[in-house]
């Protein structure tokens, strides 16, 4: 019998996991410049006449002088695979999800404050009755009374999602305006608007480290693991061939977003589907 030499042991390939996302951001200054933020060491900044104080998980961005200054504009960008907590110059702040775009003022007017969003962020306004805090989104502007809320506003997605957890907001799309207490949800596309309960603990479960669905089909979940994941989506077999979702198996669950994606992926229990990852393209391929 041969021994065992270099030659004729068998070759092991490690599989490296496609690991959940972290903490960071991208901040754009308006001179086009950029900021890497989140590195996982506390620094502090001196950029223009912004102050930022940042650590591990986030940042606090402070105006180091507003007399007379020029209002110029900043956008935060939390890319695939990232998260981040800031704290605007008024003291609002704001917990960004994956995927996600914060546009905001140097200086905010003395009029109100103004932020553009893309993505999904939750919000504790540092309330002034006399300067009121406003969320531009695609298809609305909400605008706060002293308030926590969430926004799901992502371009991917055709419903625009308001949840109110304190406070009060209120809600304009077109030439209608609605107001929110808490426990509301204002669900908004193609300048129409609906108000629902609110599930804040399915709402918020991102910014708690958790996925919680309800009844969510297959795409709805899959948005929301490449945006985590960093992974594209592809779908094979009778997929190609749907056109809408609502034949599409459903989900109810909440599952860990520290998990590794095949870890995940085991505890999505779906009977008509099977899951396979094509790590070298960062895939995740479904076939039924």
């Amino acid at each position: 019998m041969p021994s065992n030499t270099a030659d004729t042991l068998p070759t092991y390939h490690r599989i490296t996991p496609i690991v959940p996302g972290s903490s960071g951001a991208i901040l754009t200054l308006s001179s086009g410049a950029k900021v890497a933020l989140g590195n996982g060491h506390k620094n502090h900044l001196h950029i223009g006449g912004l102050s930022i104080l940042q650590n591990k998980d986030a940042a606090k961005f402070t105006n180091v002088s507003t007399a007379g200054a020029q209002v110029l504009y900043n956008t935060l960008n939390t890319p695939r695979g990232r998260q981040f907590q800031i704290e605007l110059p008024d003291g609002t702040k704001v917990w960004l999800n994956a995927s996600s775009s914060l546009r905001f003022p140097t200086v905010f007017d003395k009029d109100n404050r103004t932020v553009e969003l893309s993505g999904e962020a939750y919000f504790e306004v540092k309330h002034n009755e006399q300067h009121p805090f406003q969320v531009k989104v695609k298809d609305q502007l909400i605008e706060d009374i002293g308030t926590k809320f969430n926004v799901k506003a992502y371009s991917d997605e055709s419903v625009t999602k308001t949840a109110l957890v304190e406070g009060s907001v209120n809600i304009s799309s077109g030439i209608k305006m609605i107001k929110l207490v808490p426990g509301q949800l204002a669900k908004t596309s193609h300048g129409e608007m609906s108000v629902y309960k609110a599930d804040l603990n399915q709402i918020l479960a991102w910014k708690s480290g958790f996925f919680a669905f309800h009844n969510a089909n297959v795409k709805e979940i899959m948005r929301q693991l490449s945006r985590w994941y960093d992974v594209d989506i592809a779908f094979s077999g009778s997929f190609l061939n749907k056109q809408g979702e609502t034949d599409l198996e459903r989900f109810t669950g909440r599952i860990d977003r520290n998990l590794d994606l095949q870890e995940l992926l085991d505890g999505l229990q779906f009977t008509k589907m099977h899951f396979k990852i094509d790590k070298n393209k960062r895939t995740i391929i479904i076939e039924n």
